[in-house]
């Protein structure tokens, strides 16, 4: 995937406001109707009203749910997908949900997409929740794939928006198993999911053939096919001969219809029949007509010079027979787990949910929480998941209105402990091209921009409360405090979803093609439960999610997953004093806005604030401790100033465990059968560029997600949605290349290649 930055195109506005591109010499849309245009070519000409209408419970392919995928070729100003968005409200049931792909070169910017929807009226819900989830700051940190989510009614069900930022061909390719030439994803033999879903419905927009020949090309029709299934359709503007070949040598069946407006002639077509049987080499030339499997030296400099596809060791073997996954198992009822629950259970699936203690027993059981990352003027892997997890993140619990019910969006204030983090800071916010001080916008828009650089008086007038450190902070309106336990209830009480707590699962053990658990309760009884039927404990698929005990699991035991204590304190605010704290405030801990304690949240109640927390990775105890406690109340006076009279009292402290990894990056994915893996790619501990051209090694239907340290809230969300792509085969909400930095078995071929792993 294209890693270049990101730059808006260059757009000139008619005298009636229809913008019109200047790279390519031409209007958006049409200009006499681009609404009607939209409507007649892509709705209609799909037959997408009559399709929708016709999508019963009958029809479904998963328990509970009926899926609908529309991919198209150019996003432009979002006019598409506005109008079959206003459809499917009309048209689909409410147990339904539509999937909308769209790739896009040339992304518009937060401001030029406002100016262009204004001129639709009829569409301004649509356009308003689009405009307040459109990703910000594409040109400083392009993330390339955004995964937005949009509330269905009581007569329609949601909506998810995929955009990928990237020439159709690239783009496109993010909807396959892999972006390599190698044959055993060119044949279709792996996928990163053993469910892949194919699109139901093409728009193929786009500039003129004639201005934007480097899209309707013959690798472009051979992508479509590959991605569609028997009875697809596709609808486009243009009728050029060299698109109905294309289409028809791919194995559409291509028809001419009268076009819209003043255009004589359009195209439909329906996919007949699947990609021929082809040889190895013959697939390569088709996803990457110049790639060669040249098997590379070791030296170095001479492997990277050669054209090295992709490695495979991220996707599974596809089955001959898929088995539909209905029922899942999730271990862990902490934030990984509920979340994972919930992104499963809101697409139809039954699940049940273990934990050998409580909901939100362990680390995300703290009476408060904050929704964080750290920024980076560097372009790493890190930097980059923090940049799509944030946001997801926010959007996330703001559509679910969990910071009216469980804490508030107040933004999260970063403080620079010294000169140098301070100009480090600057430099982060320049990166944002920022221009307007803070100080002179209270107002701050969370459209506006993604960080602000804040001088130290700004930063306290922002904070509400004087500051411990002498220097400014950089502000961001995303995030913000939550009750994670109560976050994790409310996940947890979907109707799809069974919880059994006090229940440790002892076990697993393979089941068909699924998994039979083994299973125990941990407080009532302490043997195994033998008096309920052997089907009760078999599932379909299991995902692990409960933190460093992660390793107990003969599975999973090559994790390498590090246990790190923290210990966070709570005080008492007396009743004459309060702390008007407005912001959650970061340095080296935290501290969050007063909460109240009573359940009623009168006006006269008590208040705490919660604040630290130690970072203590080579000590185990799970014991509360004065010193820690004392370490926090220094931590908190360099976040703030603590007024003289203020004596904080009954000073509480929690012991929790932060589950991490090696690079900081959570694992998120399929868990490998690692002595197979290691046996399957050998070949590595002799030449770490050898191409294997096999998929991974992996126990089937069985998945984790883990490793999210302390950034449990604002991680967490991404990682379920990302996890619930995977196991439905739906689009990634993240690109392939972000993907592998997050896979559990990243350590595993790494340590491979170092010959740092003995092989079985």
């Amino acid at each position: 995937m294209n890693n270049d930055a990101l730059h808006p195109p260059t757009i000139t506005w008619d005298d009636r406001g229809q913008p019109k591109s200047v790279e390519f010499d031409d209007f958006y849309f049409n200009t006499d109707s681009g609404l009607d245009e939209c409507r007649y070519v892509f709705l209609e000409k799909n037959k997408l009203h009559s399709r929708w209408q016709s999508l019963t419970d009958e029809s479904t392919n998963r328990q509970g749910l009926t899926s609908f995928t529309i991919a198209e070729t150019g996003f432009g100003t979002g006019l598409n997908f506005l109008a079959a968005w206003q459809l499917w409200l009309h048209s689909a049931p409410h147990h339904a949900s539509l999937h909308f792909i769209s790739i896009e070169k040339y992304p518009l910017s937060h401001a030029q997409m406002a100016q262009a929807l204004v001129l639709w009226p009829e569409l301004k819900p649509q356009a308003d929740a689009l405009l307040a989830q459109y990703p910000l700051n594409l040109d400083t940190h392009p993330q390339r794939v955004h995964r937005l989510h949009f509330h269905g009614t009581s007569t329609s069900g949601s909506v998810t928006l995929t955009l990928i930022f990237d020439d159709a061909l690239e783009g496109l390719k993010q909807l396959l198993p892999c972006s390599g030439a190698t044959p055993c994803v060119a044949l279709q033999q792996a996928h990163y999911s053993a469910n892949a879903q194919k699109v139901d419905a093409w728009f193929l927009d786009g500039f003129s053939p004639a201005k934007n020949p480097a899209m309707w090309q013959p690798a472009l029709y051979a992508l479509l096919a590959q991605l569609s299934k028997k009875g697809t359709t596709l609808a486009t503007f243009t009728a050029i001969k060299s698109l109905r070949e294309g289409l028809a040598d791919e194995g559409f069946s291509v028809h001419k219809a009268t076009g819209f407006g003043k255009k004589r002639e359009m195209v439909t077509a329906v996919y007949h029949r699947s990609p021929p049987r082809i040889t190895a080499s013959e697939a390569a030339e088709i996803i990457e007509p110049n790639a060669r499997l040249t098997q590379p030296k070791a030296s170095r400099q001479r492997a990277q010079s050669a054209t090295i596809p992709s490695a495979n060791w991220h996707l599974t073997p596809t089955p001959e027979h898929t088995a539909m996954v209905q029922r899942i198992a999730v271990i862990g009822a902490g934030l990984a787990g509920s979340h994972t629950a919930y992104a499963l259970a809101k697409q139809g699936l039954d699940v049940t949910v273990f934990d050998e203690g409580a909901i939100a027993s362990g680390a995300s059981g703290n009476a408060q929480g904050v929704i964080y990352t750290r920024f980076s003027h560097q372009r790493d892997t890190l930097a980059d998941f923090n940049h799509s997890a944030l946001p997801f993140a926010d959007h996330f619990y703001s559509n679910h209105n969990d910071y009216a019910r469980f804490g508030a969006r107040t933004g999260v204030l970063h403080l620079a402990k010294n000169a140098k983090q301070q100009a480090l800071q600057q430099t982060i916010a320049q990166q944002y091209s920022l221009t307007e001080p803070l100080a002179n916008n209270m107002g701050f828009s969370p459209r506006q921009n993604t960080v602000q650089w804040c001088d130290p008086n700004a930063a306290a007038t922002l904070a509400g409360v004087p500051l411990g450190i002498g220097f400014g902070g950089l502000y961001t309106p995303y995030g913000g405090w939550l009750q994670p336990s109560k976050v994790c209830q409310a996940l947890l009480s979907h109707p799809n979803i069974q919880v059994h707590c006090d229940t440790k699962v002892q076990s697993l053990k393979p089941f068909n093609t699924g998994w039979q658990l083994e299973l125990c309760k941990s407080r009532e009884q302490q043997q195994v439960m033998t008096d309920i039927a052997h089907e009760e404990h078999a599932f379909d698929a299991v995902v692990i999610a409960n933190a460093h005990s992660a390793t107990q699991f003969s599975q999973t035991h090559y994790l390498h997953l590090k246990p790190i204590r923290g210990q966070i304190t709570q005080a008492i605010l007396p009743t004459s004093h309060t702390l008007h704290i407005k912001t959650c405030i970061c340095g080296d801990g935290h501290v969050a806005p007063p909460l109240l304690t009573s359940e009623q949240q009168a006006p006269s109640d008590l208040s705490s604030i919660t604040f630290g927390a130690t970072f203590s990775p080579k000590d185990s105890s799970p014991q509360v401790t004065s010193q820690d406690n004392t370490a926090n109340l220094k931590m908190l006076s360099d976040l703030i100033q603590l007024p003289a009279n203020l004596h904080l009292n009954s000073l509480k402290g929690r012991v929790s465990f932060r589950c991490t990894t090696r690079d900081y990056l959570p694992f998120v994915g399929p868990v490998a059968n690692a002595p197979l893996m290691l046996q399957a790619f050998s070949r590595y501990t002799k030449n770490k560029y050898a191409i294997i051209d096999s998929p991974g090694q992996y126990h089937r239907n069985l998945f984790v997600n883990v490793g999210h340290g302390s950034r449990g809230l604002a991680y967490t969300p991404l990682c379920a949605e990302l996890l619930s792509s995977i196991i439905l085969g739906n689009a990634l909400p993240i690109s392939q290349t972000l993907y592998k930095q997050l896979h559990p078995s990243r350590f595993l071929i790494r340590d491979l290649a170092q010959n740092k792993v003995p092989l079985p």
